[in-house]
């Protein structure tokens, strides 16, 4: 029984870290168990560095990457307002009772909008600056509300 218990645990944490790698990497594991999967993450990655792209590839895909995980952290940083508004009572805590609640004053096609300035550091150590305009639907939010919640 301990044993299981302790496979459990280990296949949990095995796939929490290999889906992180592969968000942050952009690449998809395949394989049957989370170690086949986090392997052949590994492995994807490995021929990613092994296949000797140019620095403006590489600055080029930590570009892309600095945007993505912006959006993510903007993403996952409006979900947790919504949970702190749901634990002081201001929005209600049930997702469903959420959603009604946020449809009314808005409508599928609403947004966050906003614009930031991104800073970076690229192959070399040179500090980039980037403007970006950020956009994202309510109804991603509340996917990533539901997942931590």
């Amino acid at each position: 029984m301990h044993d299981k218990y302790k496979a459990k645990h280990h296949s949990m944490s095995v796939n929490k870290w290999r889906k992180e790698i592969e968000e942050r990497f952009d690449v998809e594991a395949d394989g049957d168990t989370p170690s086949e999967k986090m392997e052949d993450t590994l492995d994807q990655i490995e021929d990613l560095l092994e296949s000797n792209l140019s620095i403006d590839e590489v600055n080029r895909f930590i570009k892309r990457v600095v945007v993505r995980w912006y959006k993510i952290g903007a993403i996952r940083g409006a979900a947790e307002l919504l949970k702190d508004l749901a634990w002081y009572e201001i929005l209600p805590d049930d997702i469903s009772e959420l959603r009604d609640k946020l449809k009314e004053p808005l409508d599928n096609d609403d947004f966050l909008f906003w614009k930031s300035n991104l800073k970076y550091k690229v192959v070399g150590g040179d500090l980039k600056k980037l403007k970006k305009d950020i956009s994202i639907d309510y109804e991603r939010i509340l996917q990533k509300y539901a997942k931590i919640s």
